[in-house]
């Protein structure tokens, strides 16, 4: 069996030895092949591309021209001009001015005060916890973090107290966390503005729940 494989794949190569032209050609000098190589690789085609080639350039030209023209969109519509193309514009950008509650300092009173109670701080119109963020020029600005009563503001600014007079609130320090009670636009005194603590919290939430 093995035999009779091997003298198969003999005449095999016979018959393709027989039919290759090739066979009969001397060899090829080397010289001659690296010369004909160089000629080949140095030569500039002089003919056109074939039809289909041409049209799978020009397609190929295209697209890259259609994203060049992309690129250069997007790059328009980032700079500033207006929509209607007036030119880029160098007016500010107007931000909106944050809600304020405006507030006075309580009256001076000459008597001594009775001890704040739920009952007098549910009378004041407007009541709320907040932090110090500035005091300048006389004035006290506070940033609520809780409202007790009256309209929800961004912002409270509070002329500050004269700490001469009786029972004056204690003196805001930035940083500082208070409870302001106020009606009528004034500031309360009488220790129902002051410290945020606990016993100040108790009478707020007291009068006007948490």
């Amino acid at each position: 069996m093995t035999e009779h494989s091997d003298e198969t794949d003999d005449a095999l190569r016979r018959r393709l030895r027989t039919g290759d032209p090739a066979t009969a050609l001397p060899p090829l000098d080397p010289n001659r092949v690296a010369a004909l190589l160089e000629e080949t690789m140095s030569e500039t085609p002089n003919h056109s591309p074939k039809p289909g080639r041409s049209r799978w350039l020009l397609v190929g030209g295209v697209a890259a021209a259609a994203a060049v023209l992309g690129v250069v969109a997007l790059g328009l519509g980032d700079n500033d001009e207006s929509p209607s193309g007036g030119g880029s514009s160098t007016e500010p950008l107007a931000l909106p001015t944050p809600s304020t509650t405006e507030l006075e300092a309580g009256p001076a009173v000459a008597a001594k005060c009775l001890a704040p109670t739920a009952e007098a701080a549910a009378r004041q119109t407007v009541a709320f916890e907040g932090i110090v963020t500035e005091i300048k020029d006389g004035t006290v600005t506070l940033a609520p973090t809780h409202f007790y009563a009256g309209e929800e503001t961004a912002l409270v600014k509070v002329a500050a107290p004269d700490q001469g007079m009786s029972e004056a609130p204690d003196a805001f320090v930035v940083g500082g966390e208070y409870i302001v009670g106020a009606k009528d636009g004034r500031v309360a005194i009488c220790g129902l503005t002051g410290p945020a603590d606990a016993d100040l919290r108790g009478l707020y939430e007291a009068a006007f729940g948490k």
